[in-house]
């Protein structure tokens, strides 16, 4: 092949790697476990981590009043399920560009992951006693342990040992 001719095709091979030629379907994908760094925070509660890549969520979900939580830590044994609480991990093929966590815009090209559930183990939910500046916001710290979690197709399990995610900012404010 002439070099005119390889180069009058890069740009083909080029957009078919680019556009999904080599994508990886997320429900074959498995937890790492490795969050890294702070966690970020919304709502009444909404706290997610990420891993380095940001391909990987932990993602917990619980709502204030229903679980009434307050300044008391306060455990709660996944296997029963308690109404209120959500702890996920979600895993996506490829790094958003825009995560959909403590976010209001929606893009039309999200990513759909593939969404584990935690099925047992515990979570301790303790929350601050002061407000922070804004008034409508507070901190929430969380500890998972021995947290198993179940893949979507019910096939597959792996087990968080331990995390925390400590004084992560919760509550409503603009953004």
């Amino acid at each position: 092949m002439n070099m005119q001719r390889a180069l009058s095709i890069f740009p083909a091979l080029l957009a078919i790697s680019l556009l999904g030629g080599c994508a990886t379907d997320p429900a074959t994908l498995t937890p790492g476990l490795q969050y890294q760094g702070g966690a970020g925070g919304c709502g009444d509660i909404y706290i997610t981590s990420s891993n380095a890549a940001r391909t990987e969520y932990l993602v917990i979900d619980a709502r204030r009043d229903q679980l009434a939580l307050g300044t008391a830590p306060k455990t709660f044994d996944l296997a029963q399920s308690p109404g209120g609480l959500s702890i996920t991990i979600d895993l996506y093929a490829y790094a958003p560009t825009l995560p959909k966590y403590c976010n209001d815009v929606i893009s039309a090209n999200d990513l759909k992951p593939a969404t584990w559930k935690a099925i047992s183990g515990s979570a301790t939910i303790t929350l601050s006693t002061d407000s922070i500046p804004s008034g409508n916001t507070y901190t929430a710290t969380v500890t998972l342990k021995n947290v198993v979690f179940r893949d979507p197709s019910g096939g597959r399990q792996v087990t968080l040992a331990e995390q925390m995610l400590k004084n992560v900012v919760v509550g409503w404010y603009p953004g």
